[in-house]
């Protein structure tokens, strides 16, 4: 056995051995204890605001970066979704007349189903990708408010489509606008707050 453990079973036996000290000598050391009817410590509100949204600021910016980590993995499937619904738009595009119109839209259904399973498979709970809301909301427009307000164009009514269109546009240019900021830059983070 060498001094150094010598000495370390030494000063193990004369810590068991010394006496245990009373519950004063800690209070005195320790100062006084805590209790119930004592008022808990002053609290700064302004901090505690402060504090609370830097949390949320925090869970935000998270948030986002788990969603861009989502959409960075599934591009391939979100640019197929996507030349899906623009293919379904044109469909509905092309018919130059009321019954082709009709005849468009009794074709579209089978495609809007297969719109809406293909979202299923790529977002089963629809939290993971940022782009839910705009993929539900093309799938809405062609189902009703897209063919009908081409409907209203061939009788005169301009004014619906063009509503429609800005619309429709709007949804797939944030959709093209966030996977191209997600291909971009594996490392890129977003700040707080930004989308």
């Amino acid at each position: 056995m060498t001094i150094r453990s010598s000495l370390l079973v030494v000063a193990c036996a004369l810590a068991a051995c010394r006496e245990t000290t009373d519950d004063s000598i800690v209070r005195e050391r320790l100062g006084p204890l805590v209790t119930a009817d004592q008022p808990p410590l002053p609290e700064d509100p302004a901090a505690g605001k402060r504090s609370e949204l830097q949390w949320k600021k925090h869970l935000q910016a998270e948030e986002v970066e788990r969603k861009m980590m989502f959409d960075r993995n599934h591009v391939a499937e979100h640019r197929e979704l996507i030349k899906r619904i623009k293919d379904a738009r044109a469909l509905l595009d092309e018919a130059k007349t009321p019954a082709e119109l009709q005849k468009a839209r009794a074709a579209l259904q089978t495609r809007l189903q297969e719109l809406k399973s293909g979202l299923d498979t790529l977002d089963r709970w629809k939290t993971s990708s940022q782009l839910i809301s705009d993929y539900e909301a093309l799938i809405q427009a062609l189902s009703d408010g897209y063919p009908s307000a081409r409907l209203a164009a061939m009788s005169g009514k301009a004014e619906p489509l063009s509503a429609a269109r800005t619309s429709f546009d709007t949804h797939l240019r944030n959709m093209q606008t966030w996977l191209t900021r997600v291909e971009k830059d594996e490392d890129e983070t977003f700040e707080e707050g930004e989308l």
